[in-house]
């Protein structure tokens, strides 16, 4: 290895990379065109010395919004987030990044605020769409704060929404039946859904339902635990509600 100007440059060889890129494009091309790239590859890169620049990852997010984000999204991805949930929280990050045209480090909880009171006014946003911006931003931010990628959260001063709790409307029984109709084919969806309406189980407790919880001798059955997608930590199993 060598080293230049606090940087620690690898030689790598060619025949490394060309073959981490076919590896990794396998899954999309047909053979053909797999052959054509690896082709290609060779002829450009058969000679060509590589060297890898190692520099410190942390002093390198530390002044650069964009890594500081794709940073985030990785370790997101680690903890088992969704694509969809992952792009919601960049989308809101580089949003209000971009309206105020700072950095991270720099916009201060004041400005959050009206940020957020302009997208409500301006986009017309329900409580609940508020809501979810405010905590895609508090998980962001919590996370750089963590990883001292930021000096201060300012987030912390940021109230959350509390949402007014509505009545759910029921299903008429001629919905009931329509249901359970569509469902004749399938007596696994059937039983679920008969499950679902008959117990008032929720969605949530019903997938992490095990054969040992269910007495059918007694015809009874125990809700022990349920399944939630939570912020920063993906798909967990907890206790299930009491309400």
């Amino acid at each position: 290895a060598l080293e230049s100007e606090g940087f620690f440059m690898q030689k790598i060889s060619s025949n490394i990379i060309i073959t981490n890129i076919l590896t990794a494009m396998s899954p999309d091309l047909d053979d053909s065109q797999l052959g054509k790239l690896k082709n290609t590859l060779w002829i450009n890169f058969a000679d060509v010395e590589i060297v890898k620049n190692n520099y410190d990852l942390a002093e390198s997010v530390q002044g650069n919004d964009y890594q500081k984000i794709q940073y985030f999204a990785a370790a997101m991805k680690i903890r088992k987030l969704s694509d969809k949930s992952i792009k919601q929280y960049k989308d809101a990050a580089n949003k209000l990044r971009s309206y105020w045209g700072k950095n991270f480090e720099d916009i201060s909880s004041m400005e959050i605020e009206a940020y957020l009171a302009h997208r409500q006014e301006e986009c017309n946003w329900k409580d609940v769409t508020l809501k979810n911006n405010i905590n895609y931003l508090r998980t962001f931010y919590k996370f750089l704060a963590k990883k001292e990628l930021i000096s201060k959260n300012p987030m912390d001063k940021i109230d959350g929404v509390k949402l007014e709790k509505r009545e759910k409307e029921t299903f008429s029984v001629v919905e009931l039946e329509k249901i359970k109709k569509a469902c004749e084919t399938s007596k696994r969806d059937l039983a679920l859904i008969e499950i679902l309406y008959t117990s008032g189980i929720r969605v949530s407790e019903l997938v992490n339902l095990k054969w040992k919880d269910i007495d059918f001798e007694n015809k009874t059955m125990k809700i022990a635990r349920s399944v939630q997608e939570v912020n920063g930590f993906g798909i967990i199993t907890k206790e299930p509600k009491t309400e």
